[in-house]
Formats: structure tokens, sequence, C-alpha cells
């Protein structure tokens, strides 16, 4: 049985795909799975061998607009797919989607031209994103309701020794802290990170900052002032994945990272500004907490967050302070 999955949205709406892959390949084991996604999200996609085929889409680059999705569609229709699973929502993707020549088509009724789905699933705003994913596996009679963590995951060589090389994992799990987002909202303040992160070392804990290129200006604001370990602009994705399954707590803003930590059930600790865990991308892992300030009339503005605070005060991220997180921490 050949399955197709397009999901091409954010790293995190790619990271909790990664479970609807999982699922699909513990159900059908002689299933092959093919994955479309953006190259960060075949990053990720690589590290898993349930998925066999992961195909790139290039979507703001070398694949952008109309003739980018024809040159897609005529390379994907060299496959016969019995399976079209629609999981991104976008424009782009519906047009993907009617282009393919084969296999049942199912997606949500929110999609664009959802019409044209064969299938279409209601999408349910009030449970985790998991969980509406797998709302589409009801286009087949029997299949395993028990969710689980996963369980194969590809062990690169490299991206292995990077880790063991960056972190003593013999002595002590290190505690990950990813400061930084792709939405400003979402950004718990820098020296809230600072006085946080002194805290956890004062308790004895070794603390590590992740993030991305465009993360390095704050991570090494906070590591100048506390001195703990900075990783960002270091690690590609896999190297992230590993150090995550090989960490002890993540402690994120409502980012990828509370994702990443949800694929292996390593203890997460969100902190929710514009956003809201109400939304449905809540950690998955079994001890995990997040915090919100659910007192604002106008928390939460928005499903992604903004570049600016609407009301120009920021009240959300600013009144949970550090000493609000810690406790939390210690409660973990």
């Amino acid at each position: 049985m050949e399955i197709l999955i397009i999901q091409t949205a954010f790293i995190g709406d790619i990271a909790l795909s990664v479970f609807f892959a999982n699922e699909l390949k513990e159900n059908f084991p002689k299933c092959k799975i093919n994955f479309v996604s953006t190259e960060v999200g075949c990053e990720i996609l690589r590290c898993f061998k349930f998925v066999d085929n992961p195909i790139i889409f290039s979507k703001r680059n070398k694949d952008k607009g109309l003739k980018g999705i024809n040159k897609l569609a005529n390379h994907l229709n060299n496959t016969k797919y019995d399976y079209i699973f629609a999981l991104h929502r976008s424009f782009r993707t519906a047009i993907l989607v009617n282009k393919i020549n084969t296999g049942k088509k199912i997606g949500f009724d929110k999609n664009s031209l959802s019409f044209l789905l064969d299938k279409r699933i209601k999408y349910d705003k009030t449970i985790h994103e998991l969980e509406r994913n797998r709302k589409c596996l009801a286009v087949f009679t029997t299949i395993n309701e028990n969710f689980d963590y996963l369980k194969y995951v590809n062990k690169n060589l490299s991206d292995f020794n990077f880790v063991t090389n960056v972190i003593d994992t013999n002595f002590q799990k290190p505690i990950l802290v990813a400061p930084c987002s792709v939405w400003e909202t979402k950004k718990w303040d820098k020296d809230y990170f600072v006085e946080l992160s002194l805290m956890l070392k004062q308790n004895g804990e070794d603390v590590y900052l992740i993030g991305g290129k465009e993360d390095i200006e704050t991570c090494n604001y906070i590591a100048k002032r506390t001195e703990v370990h900075n990783l960002s602009g270091q690690t590609s994705i896999p190297q992230i994945l590993e150090l995550v399954r090989n960490s002890k707590l993540v402690i994120t803003n409502d980012s990828a990272p509370t994702h990443f930590a949800s694929l292996f059930n390593i203890p997460t600790l969100t902190i929710y500004g514009a956003t809201s865990p109400n939304f449905g991308f809540t950690p998955l892992a079994e001890r995990s907490l997040f915090v919100e300030d659910t007192g604002l009339f106008c928390h939460p503005c928005s499903i992604h967050g903004e570049k600016k605070c609407p009301r120009k005060t920021f009240k959300c991220m600013k009144n949970i302070t550090p000493q609000i997180v810690y406790e939390k921490y210690l409660s973990l």
C-alpha cells in the first residue's frame, strides 16, 4: 500500500505529524510512507525509519508558485497512491492534491478547496493537533487506537557523536532551554530567561541554550549573563532531536521544541504568551506542565502570535515571572 502524507506548515506542525506517520506504519507495517514536507521538515522525517520516502517541497524557493506545484505533482504522479492525507489546510496544498491523479484524498473540512477531497474530516479546534490528525484514520475500518510515543529512531553516528561530545550523558542529563520563536509575542522576556537560568544553575542543573542561527543574538545575551552552555546556531535539526532525547527537561516558549520533546516523551515546561494551550498544541510528554496568564481579558490574542502586542503592554508574558516558572520546574 502506497500512502502519501502532505504537511508543509511550521516545524512544530510537521513534528506532530510524525506521530501520524508512525501510527500508519504500526497498523500497516507493509505500507510505504511517502511524505511531502519542507526542507527543514524533511530533516526531521529522515530521523525516523518508518518514513520511507521524505520528499522536499521547496515552496518558498525553487518550487515557488504554480510552476513548482506542477513540477512536484508530475514527480508524484510517477507513483500510484492508495491514500493521500492532506494534513496542511493551505491553498497551495489543495492545488497540489488536486493535481495528483491517484489515491483516495483525505483532509479536513476546513482545508482550502475541501470540496475536492474524497473524505472530509471535521476539524475540531477543541482537541490536540495529534488527535485532530488521528481523526483522518477513520478512512480505515480497523485501526489500533492506542497512542504511543515513538520507538524507532534512526541513529546517525555523526549526530550521536555530536551529542556525546557536547554533553556528558553518563554524568547528568542537561536541561535544554529554547528562548526563541518565529513570532515575537511568543517570546518570554530574555531577562526572565537570564534569571531562570541562574536559578537552575544554583540548583545544580546543567543548562544548555538551543536555537537556530536566527536565535544567536538572544542566546548570546543570556549566555553572557549566566555562563550557561550556548549551542544556538551550532546544531542541525537531527542534532537538536538527539539533544532532546538525551535531556532531562525542555523549557521553551510555545514553539517547535515543545513538540520535539513530545516525540520522545521528555518532560516539558512550555510558556504561553499570546497563544493558548487550548488551541491544541500543548506538550504531550507524560510529565509536562505549561504556564499562561489566564486572567487577562485579551488572552489569547492569536493562534500563532503577532509581531507586536496589539495592546502594547505584553502583560501575557510580563506577568509570568521567573519565580513562577521556577516553581513549575520544581514541581516537575
